[in-house]
């Protein structure tokens, strides 16, 4: 087991309260400390990736380095719930693509050589001049990380019993990046699915939301990459009763899981009061804690875990004070809430 340590006071509050929660609903878990950015240690079965404290403009970018190290190729985003318009069951796998270059691109500083080498050669590619205040971005998809993604997003849903899988691309008018990516993915399934009777499907992504939107009942498993997984996990965020609070885990290319909060998935990380971050971030590795105990098949814990973090669901519980004495009167809550399930 890998627990990631935080690198600011609050998130180092949490991952040590987080961590109480869990021995007290029986987890039995050996953890193993590391920093943010190192490799987890090869006989490590699992890891628990804890929030930051602080989330500033880096925050994303800081977690993309903790995957990475771990070795994380897919990102599995599991939305499930009850639909609010049909009233229906929805259990949708978003599985995205975790590869540095292939996910959310490249982007310089403007005043950077590069920037400088790039607007360059990219005014010379389209035979037009480019202001000096022009922004450019690198999206890069590489035909062997598709292939990888194919193969890890094929054996989770396999694990799952999934029976349709959708690529979910723009390909139609970004023809040579996500073009690419939406032949190669069509190419690899197509070997991986043999005969299996899985079947397969392709929409780009203004139908993929439309349909969501409308019947998120009929998918349960959608392969994309970037921020196409981000858009379609908020939108089901919308159409559901329940709230995943930024929750999912990471494949490694060991098989590995790697469970813990993105930013980038909290649908409230930006209408929360700032007196009920503490109980928001407990509650995400609470989330993150009860996935792990499930992997482990640790049923019992699990059910403890889920406990304590539904009953910090509410904002109210952060007792109306930030930072540490908020996250005291949280922690008080979830082991209340601990003790009363696994009794």
């Amino acid at each position: 087991m890998a627990w990631w340590e935080p690198r600011d006071t609050l998130g180092s509050e949490v991952a040590e309260a987080s961590r109480e929660l869990f021995e007290a609903a029986g987890m039995a878990v050996q953890w193993v400390r590391t920093v943010p950015g190192e490799a987890a240690e090869d006989q490590v079965e699992a890891g628990l990736l804890a929030p930051l404290g602080a989330v500033d403009d880096d925050t994303h970018h800081q977690e993309r380095q903790v995957r990475a190290a771990w070795g994380g190729v897919l990102t599995v985003i599991e939305r499930t719930g009850t639909a609010i318009r049909s009233g229906l069951p929805v259990s949708v796998l978003l599985l995205r693509m975790e590869s540095g270059l292939s996910n959310s691109g490249i982007e310089l500083w403007p005043d950077s050589e590069g920037q400088r080498v790039l607007l360059e050669a990219t005014a010379a590619q389209e035979g037009r001049t480019l202001s000096e205040y022009a922004a450019v971005a690198v999206h890069a998809i590489d035909p062997d990380h598709i292939r990888v993604l194919c193969r890890e997003a094929f054996e989770v849903c396999c694990e799952r019993s999934v029976q349709r899988i959708t690529v979910t691309h723009k390909g139609n008018s970004i023809k040579y990046t996500d073009g690419l990516f939406a032949v190669v993915a069509k190419q690899e399934l197509e070997k991986l699915i043999g005969d299996s009777g899985i079947i397969q499907e392709s929409l780009i992504i203004d139908h993929m939301a439309a349909e969501l939107t409308r019947n998120p009942q009929d998918y349960r498993a959608i392969l994309t990459h970037g921020a196409f997984a981000e858009l379609l996990a908020a939108l089901l965020d919308g159409q559901l009763d329940t709230d995943a609070g930024g929750v999912c885990r990471t494949i490694g290319t060991a098989r590995r899981p790697l469970f813990g909060y993105d930013v980038a998935l909290d649908p409230a990380r930006h209408t929360r009061a700032p007196e009920a971050e503490a109980a928001g971030r407990l509650r995400s590795v609470l989330l993150a804690g009860s996935l792990l105990a499930d992997h482990l098949d640790q049923g019992v814990a699990a059910a403890g875990i889920r406990a304590a973090a539904d009953a910090l669901d509410a904002p109210a519980t952060a007792d109306g004070h930030a930072g540490t004495a908020g996250l005291a009167a949280c922690a008080r809550t979830a082991h209340h809430a601990v003790r009363t399930a696994v009794r």
